[in-house]
């Protein structure tokens, strides 16, 4: 691709319908103040000024060219059409599999710029069936019919998708035709000698009459497009909601018959469906990850009894006054180990996370290397927040402490179990545990693994010695998106030069404030799968190396709640009751 600045268009269409008041759904406003972040933060491959087209008015057809005409005549270079009924990326945040759709259809159209112009859409449905005509929700992308019984027609006859084989689709797919209700143009489709206008049309049926619509206007633009050889492309990780009201007809009973066995037995155990389970390491049983964590198998949360003569094998590196100077209770209701929850680094983190947050379109993914009892995950959790974001972050650790510093002997002394409960109250006092999920797994076996998709922010605050810090980078870099934020803690900490060493030999640029490093990358990185494992063998061989590294489930923080009882008090309504069942 040529290396140059792209102007971007937005066109939007607010027609209220029938004389009502032009409006779009409460969605669109968001998502236009997350477009004009994203914007801004990426003036290094866009024009600082974003052409804007806004006109209420039928017949859509007339609307749509007028958009198209106007951004051609203003030297727009892509162009985004957003309908008034759009939901832009409604499953962001909430499918680890969702991408953001600006975001993703940018990228794709820098890559296929030198290649040509394109169209790049997003996936959505139609309205719900209604009572007595019937009809099914089936997404607006279009095939070519291969079936069509007329040869004639064949080679440019349509057909719509079928709505389940479309909802198992991702990735990018050539189409032959899709809705326009959220779409990025490369306005050299619209350039003399391309596509001849008008663009958008409908076609009818029972000419010359047209009593009925045989095509819609998008449908016969991104068609002709296929058919002249400009390519469609839908973004199946980027679906959008289409704001239709329901038709509600006549109640229907459900009976016991209708509901599937296993939806009653998931109502019955009470599964939240914003929960996953994804393992790491599938040939462990639940009884010996209960036993990672030092819980007896199938009984009721106890740490399991000591085999005699197993005390003496623990060393006893920390007395009592250490052990009640490291954990300190805060007025929050969360509890520290090791340094204040309130320290001047955790501010600057949440700072760090706010500004990115603010810039960026849809929920964020952020993996922290290294959770210990929470304090770093909460201040990530709270930079979300004040940002008016939503996010999800994954929080990677042992809980079996570090040898470089006082984790490992204070993780070996009050075992692991007691510390993963510390975090879990800790995110449940602090009010963020419904945005946190855990793996139990050391950084590198987490990294090789990872199931989620490009992450947005990766932490790294976990093995703080020059060979750890750099295999921790290096393994997770592949896994941050363009644009993405990798940063730490302890940078230019005398106690701790290994990570000032790595972090410098890796990045010839970090800013820094305190001890909390950061980079923001420009371009996706890929890194020899075998040069973390390198690093990681140098770690194990080494004579203060860590204990063998512990492979766990991936797992939210409600399901290690299951297996961490008694459970952390919750207040509130009802608490007393949860309590007693337990």
């Amino acid at each position: 691709m040529q290396e140059r600045k792209f102007k971007l268009g937005l066109a939007r269409f607010p027609y209220g319908g029938n004389g009502a008041l032009s409006s779009e759904v409460p969605q669109i406003g968001d998502w236009l103040y997350r477009l004009g972040r994203w914007h801004a933060r990426n003036l290094h491959r866009l024009e600082s000024e974003m052409w804007s087209f806004c006109r209420s008015d039928t017949p859509i057809p007339m609307v749509r060219n007028a958009a198209a005409f106007e951004a051609r005549r203003d030297g727009v270079d892509l162009l985004v059409m957003v309908d008034s009924d759009m939901h832009p990326d409604i499953h962001r945040g909430f499918d680890s599999q969702a991408h953001v759709f600006i975001e993703k259809a940018f990228e794709l159209f820098c890559e296929h710029y030198d290649k040509g112009p394109c169209v790049i859409g997003a996936p959505y449905v139609g309205p719900p069936p209604h009572p007595i005509t019937g009809g099914n929700a089936v997404p607006y992308v279009l095939q070519w019919d291969g079936d069509c019984n007329d040869e004639a027609l064949r080679s440019y006859s349509l057909k719509l998708m079928d709505r389940f084989d479309a909802g198992r689709r991702t990735g990018i797919e050539k189409v032959a035709a899709i809705g326009t209700g959220l779409m990025l143009f490369d306005m050299r489709l619209f350039a003399d000698g391309a596509m001849i206008p008008p663009w958008f049309d409908y076609e009818w049926t029972n000419e010359p009459y047209n009593t009925g619509k045989a095509s819609t206007e998008d449908v016969f633009f991104t068609r002709n497009c296929s058919l002249c050889g400009y390519p469609v492309y839908c973004l199946w990780n980027c679906w959008a909601g289409h704001a239709k009201p329901a038709v509600e007809g006549k109640p229907q009973r459900v009976s016991s018959d209708m509901v599937g066995e296993q939806y009653a037995k998931a109502v019955k155990r009470g599964y939240n469906s914003s929960e996953r389970l994804t393992t790491l390491n599938p040939t462990k049983t639940t009884n010996e990850v209960l036993e990672d964590l030092g819980l007896a198998p199938g009984g009721n949360g106890t740490p399991a009894p000591m085999s005699p003569g197993a005390a003496s094998k623990v060393p006893m590196r920390i007395t009592d006054d250490e052990w009640h100077a490291m954990r300190q209770q805060h007025a929050d209701g969360t509890v520290s180990v090791g340094w204040p929850n309130d320290s001047e680094d955790h501010k600057i983190l949440e700072k760090l996370v706010q500004d990115y947050a603010a810039g960026c379109l849809g929920a964020l993914l952020v993996v922290e290397i290294g959770s210990w009892v929470g304090q770093s995950a909460i201040a990530i959790g709270k930079g979300i927040r004040a940002a008016e974001s939503d996010g999800r972050v994954i929080c990677v650790d042992t809980w079996m402490g570090s040898p470089a510093d006082p984790t490992g002997p204070f993780a070996t002394e009050t075992g692991r179990a007691d510390l993963i409960r510390t975090f879990r109250g800790n995110l449940q006092a602090s009010g963020m545990a419904d945005m946190m999920g855990a793996i139990i797994s050391d950084s590198l076996t987490a990294a090789a693994a990872w199931p989620h998709g490009p992450v947005d922010i990766v932490f790294i605050d976990a093995d703080h010695r020059y060979e750890a810090v750099k295999a921790d980078i290096l393994a997770w870099m592949p896994h941050l998106r363009p644009g993405g934020l990798i940063c730490g803690h302890d940078y230019h900490d005398d106690a701790h030069p290994g990570v000032t060493q790595a972090v410098d030999e890796l990045f010839p640029e970090v800013q820094c404030e305190g001890n909390i490093w950061w980079v923001e990358t420009e371009e996706a990185v890929s890194v020899p799968a075998d040069k973390a494992d390198e690093l990681r063998e140098k770690l194990e061989a080494a004579e203060d190396g860590p204990p063998v590294l512990q492979r766990g489930p991936v797992r939210t923080v409600s399901e290690i709640a299951e297996s961490m009882v008694p459970q952390v008090s919750v207040s509130g309504p009802g608490a007393e009751a949860a309590d007693n069942e337990d």
